[in-house]
């Protein structure tokens, strides 16, 4: 498969996946773990009403000895309003290494959304730390920035750690509704709202999910959402969950209506869930039975994992485009981020190599297009903001990353650098030609040196690729400035209905390997490429060889009409025993004796049916010995054994050659009995005789064929009499009613093997 077939392969995707890890290198510790956070304590920094906090994780990753961090956005979490002790739902995925020192930093804003964001606290601490605290969390004090002395007047910051267990991406989908539930406001009914918690080690609990707000209803019922089982209990069924329902007030604090708690395996089972409000509980005493109910409905949607989309043939394809604005300055000079040394390649070149020996792998054509932005085709033309490298207008493809590079280069000698900066065109152009083919998934790889001059009509365009199979990874080459990429890079998606986008300064791995820059670009795309999944609804394919193995029979079916059949273990042994069916029938062209066409009856003789060949056997058909006989249609692999009669049986020696001159014709027997047989001695006519099988002596075989109908008499049903059929190399001790063959004379002659 795709995964084994280099080595380069099997990096490729361990790099797609979070980092390559030197196979010479010492064993690597390490395991997924997730943080979640809740601060408590914060400070105010609106006038008229309480901060809107929201929370920014980042760690290290900086090589090892380094003393100054290089630090990197883990994620953003959700703003909670009007709130100084917020508990947020969104969880951070990171990699603890046991083996290395992993710093992280939490900065905690109030959000403004007409000005820039407030700053209200800043906390550093180790994830080794964190890991080896008591129930895997640490609470941790504010300072008012980094590498300034913590102030407890800036609040806390409490963050949780835990593994996660399993790798299940199967969704929860739940349908909630709540019945009769308490009256809170005096002039009107309830606002409902639920919010779902989840009990922590430290017997905490963290709040998962949050329902939109019904107005006025006391029987709300809330839109369906879903919920990962990591999200909701981390993979264990029987781990308390809680679930909370308030009533909304816009001017106050929210009124709790009541709460049950429970777990995932008592909500599948779908039983109604009573909410129970203490406070009201102990004023009512016994009178009180609830303050509503919750009835749960939860169905289970199956997620495949990235590895089994490429896995069943899902194929990465590679857009490049290339900054070539006058910023870069002149290619001729040695200071240019475009000048091509024959000694060392510059930041353009090692960033295409990097990312591009990753993913050629995945693309089985290896067909990649390559665009220039910001520059001009000659002296007198205007500024084009999308053109081929290879200059050709009808099929910007080249093959390889090596037809890449021999783009780039050949493009640096002939356009002349111009600006602005835009990437507008190559979103649209990209988005066209990507967003109805979803046999494949398609990462735009921008290599540009400064910040863009149409983010808005940028942000327009991310934000229709948003349904594409799509992913952007800009990467920043040179000094910059590149405060407008951060922007872009929504980790929220803000922007678009998902994080599409990757940011990744080339200063940070400029005296790394490329298998560090490829990792940190690519580390997003696994879970940007099952968000588009699980937006559009596509699974993953089944591998070709495994969907033909499973189909071939179905497959068989359809074109010759047979239901599929496994092989017959008893084929070179003999007869199949009655338990085991009659083989089918092959076609009509083959040659030789037709096989069975109808089920054992066990009403005595068959009638006479259209398909011609040995009537189908009763169940009276005696139990099989050990001697080998053929199957149903052939005959022996020895010949037959004795001379057949020449008046009841067969007339006369098989010819030498073809088996049967003639098959019967198909449909009802003729009136008159089947014609002869054309071409010589042999076989007595095939097809229905005149009258029916009759018992032989042991001195040969019946004629072939079904006879006339049969009327029998009433009462009369069953297997047929005993002697009705004669069975060749009948051995000692046969069942009575079945006559022993006569011996073969010398010289007989056998029929070939059809």
């Amino acid at each position: 498969d795709k995964f084994t077939e280099t080595q380069e392969a099997q990096k490729g995707l361990v790099v797609m996946y979070g980092g390559y890890q030197d196979p010479n290198a010492q064993l690597c510790l390490s395991t997924q773990v997730q943080l979640r956070c809740r601060c408590a304590g914060l400070k105010n920094k609106d006038v008229l009403s309480k901060s809107d906090p929201f929370v920014i994780v980042y760690i290290d990753v900086a090589p090892r000895g380094s003393k100054n961090p290089q630090w990197h956005k883990v994620g953003q979490s959700e703003t909670v309003m009007n709130n100084l002790s917020p508990t947020w739902m969104k969880p951070f995925d990171v990699e603890f290494k046991f083996e290395e020192r992993q710093r992280l930093k939490f900065q905690v804003y109030d959000e403004d959304k007409s000005s820039h964001h407030d700053l209200l606290g800043v906390a550093c601490t180790e994830l080794g730390e964190i890991m080896g605290h008591a129930n895997n969390s640490v609470t941790l004090t504010l300072a008012e920035e980094e590498y300034r002395t913590p102030n407890p007047s800036y609040g806390q910051i409490t963050v949780y750690v835990e593994e996660v267990k399993g790798d299940s991406l199967d969704d929860l989908e739940w349908n909630v509704r709540g019945e009769h539930l308490d009256k809170k406001d005096l002039f009107g009914k309830s606002d409902p709202y639920m919010e779902i918690w989840r009990k922590q080690p430290d017997g905490t609990w963290m709040m998962v999910h949050k329902t939109e707000t019904i107005h006025k209803n006391l029987n709300p019922v809330w839109k369906t959402f879903q919920l990962t089982s990591q999200e909701l209990c981390n993979g264990d069924a029987t781990r308390p969950i809680r679930l909370d329902v308030w009533d909304y007030d816009r001017t106050s604090s929210p009124d709790f209506i009541g709460s049950v708690t429970t777990c995932l395996n008592t909500l599948n089972e779908g039983a109604p869930m009573p909410l129970i409000n203490e406070e009201r509980k102990k004023k009512k005493g016994h009178k009180y039975k609830d303050s509503g109910v919750l009835r749960i409905n939860i169905k289970t949607i199956h997620r495949s994992r990235f590895i089994d989309y490429l896995y069943g043939g899902f194929e990465i394809s590679l857009v490049v485009a290339i900054d070539f604005t006058g910023s870069n300055g002149a290619p001729s000079r040695s200071d240019s981020l475009h000048y091509i040394s024959p000694n060392q390649p510059n930041q353009y070149i090692q960033a295409i190599q990097s990312v591009g020996d990753i993913l050629s792998h995945y693309d089985s054509d290896k067909l990649f297009p390559v665009y220039g932005f910001g520059a001009k085709m000659d002296q007198n033309s205007a500024v084009r903001h999308c053109f081929p490298c290879n200059f050709n207008e009808q099929n910007a493809c080249v093959h390889g990353v090596k037809g890449i590079l021999d783009a780039y280069a050949g493009a640096v000698s002939r356009v002349r650098l111009s600006g602005p900066t835009f990437f507008a065109e190559i979103l649209k152009k990209t988005r066209l030609e990507v967003q109805d083919d979803t046999s494949k998934y398609t990462i735009l790889l921008i290599l540009t040196d400064g910040a863009i001059m149409d983010f808005d009509q940028t942000a327009k365009e991310l934000a229709a690729c948003g349904r594409c199979p799509l992913s952007v990874v800009i990467v920043g080459i040179g000094p910059g400035p590149f405060g407008e990429m951060d922007k872009l890079d929504d980790d929220e998606g803000r922007l678009t209905k998902r994080d599409i986008v990757q940011f990744v300064p080339f200063s940070k791995f400029a005296n790394r390997s490329y298998a560090d820059l490829a990792a940190e670009t690519l580390r997003e795309v696994p879970q940007q490429f099952q968000q588009w999944a699980k937006l559009r609804n596509i699974s993953a394919p089944v591998p070709s060889g495994i969907a033909a193995a499973a189909s071939g029979g179905s497959q068989r079916a359809a074109t010759t009409g047979l239901a599929p059949m496994a092989p017959d273990p008893t084929a070179s042994a003999g007869y199949p025993q009655p338990s085991a069916g009659y083989a089918q029938p092959p076609p009509a062209s083959t040659a030789g004796y037709p096989q069975q066409q109808q089920p054992p009856t066990t009403t005595g003789y068959p009638q006479p049916g259209p398909t011609a060949g040995y009537p189908p056997q009763s169940n009276a058909y005696p139990p099989q010995s050990t001697q080998p006989y053929p199957q149903q249609g052939y005959p022996p692999p020895g010949g037959y054994q004795g001379v057949p009669p020449t008046t009841a049986g067969y007339g006369g020696p098989p010819p030498a050659t073809g088996g049967y001159y003639q098959q019967p014709p198909a449909g009802p027997p003729p009136s008159g009995g089947a014609p002869p047989q054309g071409g010589g001695p042999g076989y007595p006519t095939q097809g229905y005789g005149a009258a029916p099988p009759v018992p032989q002596s042991g001195a040969g075989y019946p004629t072939q064929g079904f006879g006339a109908p049969i009327q029998l008499p009433p009462g009369a049903g069953g297997p047929p009499p005993p002697g009705s059929y004669t069975n060749p190399q009948q051995p000692a001790g046969a069942p009575a009613g079945q006559p022993s063959a006569p011996p073969v004379p010398p010289g007989s002659a056998s029929p070939p093997k059809q």
